[in-house]
């Protein structure tokens, strides 16, 4: 089975999670956020599309009532917002959701491309965020840092580069072109050409597979994180001190 950014993403932020998905114990629930983006991303990228994917989602999209969903005039306000402008309008052309194989690792990966120009060696990844200006706590580095270093876009745009790569030969220029929820929305457009940083980010995939192939065939015992929804419903509870100042836990407490 090929490995995606998506399940990489899945295995780094919580293993025990990832594994539940894979073996059919744990199903994600959609959300409207979610739902919003592949709404974007259709009516952007394949327009002519967009009627057939929109019928086959109805009940999505509209209430009992017939009535669009509160979440669609945003999306639509966002749509328009990159129709407008033209900078975003020359990124989104090209070929469109281009599928990308190629190994990574010793295992096959997968991915899409939202937008691919091989005569410029470059590739556009669209998406949709909260803010476009927004920061984030990173526990791994200790500080506040932009919401697309949180969320792993450097190691997606990486992943497809060195796709792109194996099927090429040559290094494309990996950018994002992304629109915000605010109102009026916000929209960015980044470059990411810190060679070195996106070599990186593969060689630790490289580095970090070994564990996720353990994971994944059931030899090692996946970890928790203790933070995600699928953690916080399988929980077992530990009693613990409230007020722990190096007194030892009494055996009693074990139950």
């Amino acid at each position: 089975a090929y490995m995606s950014f998506h399940q990489w993403r899945g295995w780094m932020d919580c293993a025990a999670a990832q594994a539940a998905k894979l073996a059919g114990n744990y199903v994600e629930s959609e959300s409207d956020a979610l739902f919003m983006g592949q709404y974007i991303d259709k009516k952007l990228l394949t327009p002519e599309n967009f009627e057939a994917w929109r019928t086959a989602n109805l009940e999505k999209i509209e209430t009992k009532q017939k009535k669009s969903r509160a979440w669609v005039d945003q999306a639509e306000t966002m749509i328009a917002t990159l129709q407008r402008d033209p900078v975003a309008q020359k990124m989104l052309e090209g070929d469109k959701q281009w599928i990308i194989t190629g190994e990574i690792g010793g295992i096959s990966w997968r991915g899409m491309l939202d937008v691919i120009r091989p005569a410029s060696e470059i590739f556009i990844d669209l998406k949709t965020c909260r803010n476009v200006s927004e920061t984030q706590w990173d526990s791994d580095v200790g500080m506040r840092v932009l919401w697309w270093e949180v969320y792993y876009y450097w190691t997606q745009l990486a992943v497809y580069r060195e796709l792109i790569f194996q099927k090429y030969g040559k290094k494309f220029l990996p950018m994002l072109l992304a629109v915000d929820k605010q109102e009026p929305p916000d929209k960015i457009a980044l470059a990411f050409e810190d060679q070195y940083r996106l070599d990186q980010e593969v060689e630790q995939i490289i580095q970090k597979m070994p564990d996720v192939l353990a994971w994944r065939s059931g030899k090692v015992t996946p970890p928790r994180c203790e933070n995600c929804a699928y953690c916080r419903e399988t929980k077992q509870l530990k009693i613990t001190l409230a007020a722990n100042q190096g007194i030892k836990r009494p055996a009693y407490l074990d139950w």
